[in-house]
């Protein structure tokens, strides 16, 4: 459609063209010409400076866009900051803590020795032995304890028994 095609050339150049295929012939040319005398207009040369115009428009608009995720960014990156500055603040309280803790612990520390030196387990050499022993012997204690209970409930089962046959006797007795 752009130019005359070789079609287009021969159907010109021969002699015996018929009046319809001349018409299309011309009617071809003429939407060649117009298709030119479009491109060259100058209502295409404000098309296009209205396309350049829209073309900056929108290359300022993803400018402020950009802009704005930039300083998003750095206000992220200030609450970054300053969230660092606060986990700073929390690890130096749990550090405290944690020394706290240990004083805690090197106190009860302390207790149990006190507790062990009373007890005759202060002698590093033989506390897991006399701890040991101490365990055992409070171990013996409460099975002597609970052994004594099992006989006192026996003989006081035994006593109940012989009390209701006391007292079975002394009613056939009065009878």
């Amino acid at each position: 459609m752009h130019s005359l095609t070789v079609r287009d050339w021969r159907l010109e150049n021969k002699p015996s063209l018929t009046a319809s295929r001349r018409e299309a012939l011309n009617a071809r040319k003429d939407i060649l010409k117009n298709y030119k005398n479009e491109m060259t207009s100058p209502s295409l040369s404000m098309v296009s400076i209205e396309m350049n115009k829209e073309f900056t428009e929108n290359k300022n608009f993803v400018k402020e866009k950009i802009d704005q995720l930039k300083s998003q960014i750095d206000y992220l990156n200030g609450d970054r900051r300053a969230n660092k500055e606060y986990l700073m603040k929390k690890s130096v309280e749990v550090i405290n803590d944690n020394e706290n803790l240990r004083h805690v612990i090197d106190d009860t520390n302390k207790k149990i020795t006190k507790f062990m030196y009373r007890a005759g387990l202060n002698n590093p050499c033989n506390s897991d032995k006399q701890l040991h022993a101490f365990l055992e012997t409070a171990d013996d204690i409460q099975n002597q304890y609970s052994r004594r209970a099992i006989q006192l409930e026996t003989e006081i089962d035994v006593l109940k028994q012989q009390k209701k046959m006391a007292k079975d006797i002394l009613k056939e007795i009065k009878f």
